[in-house]
């Protein structure tokens, strides 16, 4: 919670580029998932921005985790609160799950139709 670290791949008004399909290809995970928190700092960022859609796209393994939460349900309903937040203030948020595991969370957290799951990568 004390620490959130947050990647951007494409930054705004940058072209969608080789350089940036680059950056999406090396995405590797790393440590906690703390979506919630994510999801709140995504919307600090695009809320400024003067677009009038607006769009937050999370690409997870669809279970949030974190080493101090060892209440799984916890972080699945502050990101699940997290996107309805955003979603009231007309941001939408679209998960793209890499799934691993059967019993995915990606509905709970984005609802029935926004989100999809990637069985393989390529």
């Amino acid at each position: 919670r004390s620490e959130l670290r947050y990647s951007r791949v494409k930054d705004f008004g940058e072209p969608y580029s080789p350089l940036t399909r680059g950056g999406l290809a090396g995405l590797r995970g790393m440590m906690s998932t703390r979506l919630g928190a994510a999801l709140r700092q995504a919307g600090a960022e695009i809320r400024r921005q003067p677009t009038h859609r607006k769009l937050v796209m999370v690409i997870t393994d669809g279970e949030p985790s974190d080493i101090d939460v060892p209440d799984s349900a916890y972080l699945v309903e502050d990101a699940r609160r997290a996107v309805q937040a955003l979603s009231h203030e007309g941001i939408n948020v679209f998960g793209v799950g890499l799934e691993s595991e059967a019993h995915s969370a990606l509905p709970r957290i984005f609802g029935n139709r926004n989100f999809v799951k990637v069985a393989r990568i390529e």
